[in-house]
């Protein structure tokens, strides 16, 4: 399990490294004015403010009351269960999901390990829910890492 976080954690820097180089490749070598040396992924839908890229975890900060609801709101639309009660639970495997998102997870693995992740006594996750999870979490929680 440790050799698989350190694996990961290497993937993300290296990720992180190459965004920032290619950042500065557009700029004609200079980094953007924008630019904290971290790097930024693909824009993501356009919004009124500009997203913050990844942190070197790759969370994205923890959202504020608006796009908190907006979050959850996407995902009882789907179907309350994936929400319950656990608000501040959900609202942290979303980010989770985002750190998945911003380490360029292949597809296919991103939606397995969304199905686990938000699993519960009761629930299983199907493909079709664990997409509109992924797609939830990307659109209010991280909108700049891409998907």
């Amino acid at each position: 399990m440790l050799r698989r976080a350190q694996i990961a954690g290497i993937g993300l820097v290296v990720v992180l490294v190459l965004a920032a180089c290619q950042d500065a490749d557009a700029e004609g070598g200079k980094p953007s004015s924008g630019a904290t040396g971290t790097g930024s992924a693909s824009p993501g839908p356009a919004s009124s403010a500009p997203q913050p890229a990844p942190s070197l975890s790759g969370l994205p900060p923890l959202p504020d009351a608006e796009t908190r609801a907006k979050y959850v709101a996407a995902l009882e639309a789907v179907d309350p269960r994936i929400v319950g009660s656990d608000v501040d639970g959900v609202v942290e495997r979303g980010r989770t999901t985002c750190r998945s998102i911003a380490a360029n997870m292949n597809h296919a693995k991103l939606i397995t390990e969304t199905k686990k992740k938000f699993a519960r006594t009761g629930y299983i996750v199907g493909t079709a829910h664990a997409e509109a999870i992924v797609r939830a979490a990307n659109t209010h929680l991280c909108p700049s890492y891409g998907a």
